[in-house]
């Protein structure tokens, strides 16, 4: 995803892919295809994680333009920012995430910025900038989304496979009251009083959150 003076096109590519990922989910939880389901939800985890992660550093880059937001009004940025480049603005979020002392000319990789999944590195990052919808940047965490919480432990999982990662994720699950053996049968399974599976559930608050942070 890239940054956009416009909002309303973050959201809508956002959008765009989370409803992949639902249609995949939704064929994998009515499928009875061992194979298949682990597969999936390891494509899952793995991208929705990436998903909402490229979508703040996007936001976040995008705020230094001054975009619009979807439904009207310019997000306004501290007069620092004035003649920063994307390069500028992630110097910043590394220092201010971080706590590196950057100099002008320091050299760094993708793998050095922040963890853009981390909603308390998203908040600190545009709170920096002084992003004038900081206080709704704030509220759009306040709906009791899980995601962003639980999330990260079935990306480990899935990315490296071993007792301590599956112990992690499966604990997760159970605070669902998610009886599971295996983390990818969890994701497709449906939380105690929910219509529909755990990793929909997800890709769902995702999506909202997103919406309310573009508008």
């Amino acid at each position: 995803m890239t940054p956009t003076r416009r909002l309303a096109r973050l959201q809508y590519r956002t959008a765009g892919r989370l409803r992949k990922l639902r249609r995949e989910a939704m064929a994998a939880s009515l499928s009875a295809d061992y194979f298949l389901r682990d597969r999936t939800s390891e494509h899952l985890a793995l991208t929705l994680l990436n998903v909402w992660a490229n979508f703040n550093r996007a936001y976040y880059l995008s705020c230094l333009l001054t975009p619009t937001r979807a439904r009207g009004g310019r997000i306004r940025v501290d007069p620092k920012c004035k003649g920063w480049s994307f390069r500028d603005g992630l110097d910043n979020s590394i220092a201010v995430v971080r706590g590196w002392a950057l100099t002008p000319g320091t050299k760094w990789t993708r793998r050095d910025e922040a963890a853009w999944h981390v909603v308390d590195n998203l908040l600190a990052a545009c709170g920096d900038i002084g992003c004038s919808n900081q206080l709704d940047i704030e509220a759009a965490f306040g709906a009791g989304q899980t995601v962003f919480r639980d999330l990260p432990a079935f990306r480990n999982y899935f990315a490296h496979r071993n007792d301590d990662t599956k112990r992690a994720a499966l604990q997760r699950a159970s605070s669902y009251g998610i009886t599971a053996r295996t983390p990818s049968e969890a994701l497709l399974s449906r939380p105690l009083r929910r219509p529909q599976a755990l990793i929909l559930d997800w890709i769902d608050e995702v999506d909202v959150t997103v919406e309310f942070m573009c508008n």
